[in-house]
């Protein structure tokens, strides 16, 4: 008996699947990088408007000043010019990049006095204001408060005398 002739297969050259064009590798390359850049605007955008949110530094030490202002200060003289002074020596050190926080007044002074760069007329008001501590020392109660707030105001008109553009 003769076995019936199997069919022959035949290999078949020349005929690829090909996928979807949404699964083909070229079309999630394009989508992967159109998300990149859509996240990467919107970093931008969040980064540039918190950026523009934050006050310049002269502008955070006048409302620091503000609130040193309002507080009640009739009783303890020492303390608010503790804290005028830090704020100054603050504004002084982001303004000028030299160390003053961290110095007493003396010291303080003599490093304004030392460079030539910073104007002679903000040596003398620091000048000033340091011997408004030892005036407010011995001074009654309302003399203390005029000088307080002269000097508060000597504070505000150097920082916006000195403030960078």
């Amino acid at each position: 008996m003769q076995q019936p002739e199997q069919p022959k297969l035949y290999d078949i050259y020349g005929v690829e699947y090909t996928f979807p064009w949404y699964l083909q590798s070229w079309f999630m390359y394009c989508v992967i990088g159109i998300v990149v850049l859509f996240i990467g605007y919107f970093v931008y955008r969040w980064y540039s408007t918190r950026k523009k949110l934050e006050l310049p530094y002269h502008q955070q030490i006048l409302s620091q000043l503000d609130v040193l202002q309002e507080a009640d200060w009739s009783k303890n003289h020492k303390q608010f010019y503790i804290a005028l002074t830090a704020l100054l020596k603050q504004y002084l050190q982001h303004r000028f990049t030299k160390q003053f926080v961290g110095t007493t007044d003396s010291e303080c002074l003599e490093l304004l006095r030392s460079d030539k760069f910073i104007p002679e007329w903000l040596v003398e008001r620091f000048k000033n204001l340091i011997d408004g501590i030892m005036f407010v020392k011995f001074a009654n109660a309302q003399a203390a408060q005029e000088r307080m707030q002269k000097d508060l105001d000597s504070v505000r008109s150097i920082i916006s005398a000195t403030k960078l553009k």
